[in-house]
């Protein structure tokens, strides 16, 4: 399953047989494929170090969990045309990738969703009455932080810093006090663009 092998290391094997067979533009279009392919995201090369961020850092996971949270945030990347490793960024913030994690006002899971959030966004989600306390669940809590994401993404018009300070504090102070003027960074969102930046170079 997920990730074990390296994508550029396979990606030259699959170059260097190639350019055995192929010559002049045969072989400039032969290695335009395999570079779109090595570096476009959500490709193998992004899950793989998505999985390599998870096996340094999330203590406890298991290879099936790890590959869940894997196969999760790419799929949730490409539907909400979002970096991936801007969701992997907010759960390092938020749990530490621990599953289990609950803060003290109720929030609960890898991206500490509050249940009120589940309640908010549950009918616009079509989410079935069986499934809204299960934020323990990598792949549901997933789905349900990254669509709130986004959705204070747009509502601040793609200024990433107001959404995620709304993410952290809530949105209505946020829209109050800032619909109309720059947000100054604080250590949440500090600490989240960090990570990401950091995880961009990885």
């Amino acid at each position: 399953m997920f990730f074990r092998s390296q994508a550029f290391p396979a990606c030259r094997l699959h170059i260097l047989g190639g350019m055995r067979h192929c010559q002049g533009r045969t072989l400039l279009f032969v290695l335009f494929l395999m570079a779109l392919f090595c570096l476009i995201p959500g490709n193998p090369t992004t899950g793989d170090r998505i999985y390599s961020i998870l096996h340094r850092e999330g203590k406890g996971l298991t290879h099936e969990t790890r590959s869940e949270i894997v196969t999760s945030v790419l799929s949730l990347s490409r539907e909400y045309d979002m970096n991936p490793m801007l969701i992997v960024a907010i759960m390092k913030v938020e749990s530490h990738f621990n599953l289990r994690a609950r803060s003290q006002v109720g929030a609960k899971g890898l991206m500490q969703v509050m249940p009120i959030v589940v309640k908010e966004i549950s009918g616009e989600m079509r989410l079935p009455e069986s499934h809204r306390d299960a934020l323990y669940h990598a792949t549901f809590n997933l789905r349900v932080g990254v669509h709130y994401l986004a959705n204070l993404i747009e509502r601040f018009d793609g200024d990433l810093t107001k959404a995620l300070i709304a993410y952290n504090r809530g949105p209505t102070a946020v829209a109050r006090n800032y619909r109309n003027r720059p947000i100054p960074l604080n250590g949440y969102a500090r600490k989240v663009l960090s990570a990401y930046r950091d995880y961009l170079g990885s």
